[in-house]
């Protein structure tokens, strides 16, 4: 058995030969004399203590270490106690009330009706400091009320030095909570701003005012800010902000909209009946105790909610439940203490402290594991738009690849189908020869067989435009210019020029569609002719060239041969005729000719 202890034992058999003071010993660091002192409850606008001097035998004893009253709006409790020194010794005490949340508090010494005077620069608690004579016998009434907090007794006797370390140590603690919980309310809060999640600020909010309301509960605000507390209506507004944050935090935590609609549904029954609750408190309909019950069943029924979640499959739930449990415990706790059911709260005064810590940093922890679950979720969702993607490019390079085999095929066919069609068109066409050359052999007239002879080699070039075509293997109606006109003239050469040593020089890398070809074909073919009949009669040589260019955005076509030339002015043959229809109707383009040495033809057409 300690020393204490035996010094309370002590006191408590020398109580009654003091004549029910209580002794008051140098030795007794801390001592709890709430057993021995009296109280009275009378309604505050009506007494004063004067008149409570007169009331002894309404004085009840309240024989216990702690006097839990509850909400006591108007009404004063009087408390009175003797103190006596019962040693040759001066000393000083403390005499603390043990309830940070004490509003007005007044200490009388009845003998010498002195007023002591509050203290409350860096405690916890109100205190006052007593000094006590050799043999002194101080009789006191301590009178106190509360209009916006419960009513709690404990009066305790320290030594000053034992009183300022103790309150020095549960400051330290206080302290270490204020740092613990700041530190996760900034990681949360960057958290918020990184990921833009909801969560993270109704987290925020319920964790901050809840941690606020405890700390005033324990007294460090006023011990912070001389004269300091908060109103019933900023309690009020507190306990709004907070119901409101769990609310809005479990909605958006457990994704009850999404999940669970009927519950989300509940919840805004919770919400509207928290508001209501708050303005009736405002004007005081409801009374104190009633509103901090219902606060508690509203902690319950979220528990409710996370516990269904859990048992319909959410995981996360289960760091939501646990949490919860916490905080539950701690305010359930702390209610019943201010309504007067219970003194757990001060029999463990730091479990609060260990609950709120633990309860943040397991939803820190369902936060963090709700962040892993939706980023698995994204992975998974990635993975499976991956393989989907996957599996419709498979799906369409197939059809890709089957349509590309179709089209080929079709185009195959088509080609030989051109073909095809190139080589009846050349057969008929060299029938059309064949007859005109039959009817000129039978004729005997130069001037028809000169005609026949013409229409022959206008529809041989042609022909020959539908041999080339049919030869190729690609496909493609682009016609090879210097081949074509290659060989054009050497027939043309070969029918006209038997006797003659006509050089032919042709310069192309064009290319042309078949239609326009044709058209320069038959140019080429009367030019040529003309040439060969008209213009080396007098020669036994002569030199043809032909150009065919790209020139911005037209084509040139250029022939020049170095025979006799002609005035065109006076000729206008059949075959001049055609070349310029062809050019102006057929090719869009214009003819430019220059005879005066030789004959020259520029021909120059869009592209």
């Amino acid at each position: 058995m300690c020393q204490c202890q035996w010094i309370l034992l002590l006191l408590v058999w020398l109580w009654p030969l003091y004549g029910g003071s209580i002794p008051v010993t140098p030795q007794s660091d801390r001592f709890n004399i709430t057993p021995w002192v009296s109280y009275l409850i009378t309604p505050k606008s009506q007494y004063n203590y004067l008149w409570i001097l007169q009331q002894e035998r309404a004085f009840k004893d309240i024989s216990r270490g702690e006097l839990l009253l509850g909400y006591h709006e108007e009404e004063r409790v009087w408390l009175r106690f003797d103190l006596a020194n019962p040693s040759s010794q001066s000393f000083t005490k403390i005499l603390a009330f043990q309830y940070p949340l004490q509003e007005q508090l007044y200490l009388y010494e009845l003998e010498s009706d002195r007023i002591y005077e509050q203290e409350r620069t860096n405690a916890l608690v109100p205190y006052y400091q007593l000094h006590f004579a050799p043999y002194e016998r101080k009789r006191l009434l301590l009178e106190a009320s509360n209009d916006d907090w419960a009513s709690i007794v404990k009066l305790f006797l320290y030594e000053p030095t034992t009183f300022h370390i103790l309150n020095s140590h549960r400051f330290m603690v206080i302290m270490l909570f204020v740092g613990a919980i700041g530190a996760i309310l900034l990681y949360n809060l960057f958290l918020l701003f990184l990921t833009k999640d909801p969560s993270y600020l109704y987290y925020i909010l319920m964790v901050a005012t809840f941690s606020l309301l405890v700390l005033h509960c324990d007294g460090l605000l006023a011990s912070l800010v001389e004269g300091f507390s908060l109103s019933k209506s900023s309690v009020s507004t507190l306990l709004l902000i907070l119901g409101l944050a769990m609310i809005f935090f479990t909605r958006s935590f457990l994704e009850l909209p999404r999940s669970f609609p009927r519950l989300d549904r509940s919840l805004d029954l919770l919400f509207i009946s928290l508001v209501l609750l708050y303005l009736s408190n405002l004007v005081e309909l409801i009374p104190t105790g009633f509103q901090r019950l219902y606060y508690i069943a509203a902690f319950a029924y979220l528990l409710y909610v996370g516990l269904y979640a859990y048992w319909h499959g959410r995981r996360e739930a289960l760091y939501y439940l646990l949490g919860w449990i916490l905080l539950f415990g701690s305010a359930l706790l702390l209610v019943l203490r201010q309504i007067g059911l219970s003194d757990l709260y001060d029999r463990f005064p730091y479990l609060i402290y260990v609950a709120i810590l633990g309860e943040a940093m397991l939803f820190s922890m369902a936060l963090s594991a709700r962040i892993n679950t939706m980023r698995l979720e994204k992975d998974r969702a990635t993975q499976k738009l991956l393989e989907r993607q996957t599996i419709e490019r498979h799906r369409l390079e197939a059809y890709a690849t089957k349509k590309t085999r179709e089209l080929q095929k079709a185009l195959e066919e088509k080609a030989m189908l051109f073909r095809e069609l190139h080589h009846r068109i050349k057969n008929n066409l060299q029938i059309i020869i064949s007859l005109l050359r039959l009817q000129a052999d039978r004729h005997l007239d130069p001037k028809l067989g000169s005609i026949l002879l013409e229409a022959e080699n206008r529809i041989r070039t042609i022909s020959q435009i539908h041999e080339m075509l049919y030869n190729r293997e690609d496909g493609i109606h682009q016609i090879d210019l210097q081949h074509y006109f290659q060989g054009l003239v050497e027939g043309l050469v070969h029918s006209y020029a038997k006797k003659l040593q006509i050089r032919v020089c042709i310069s192309s890398k064009a290319t042309l569609d078949m239609d326009r070809a044709i058209y320069c074909g038959l140019i080429i073919n009367e030019l040529v002719t003309n040439a060969l009949k008209y213009a080396f009669t007098s020669k036994e040589q002569g030199r043809i060239t032909i150009s065919f260019q790209e020139v911005g955005e037209f084509y040139e076509l250029i022939l020049y041969d170095d025979g006799s030339g002609f005035d065109p002015e006076k000729i206008q043959g059949l075959g001049l005729k055609i070349v310029r229809t062809l050019v102006e109707r057929q090719l869009k383009g214009e003819l430019r000719i220059d005879t005066r040495v030789g004959s020259y033809y520029e021909i120059l057409f869009p592209r």
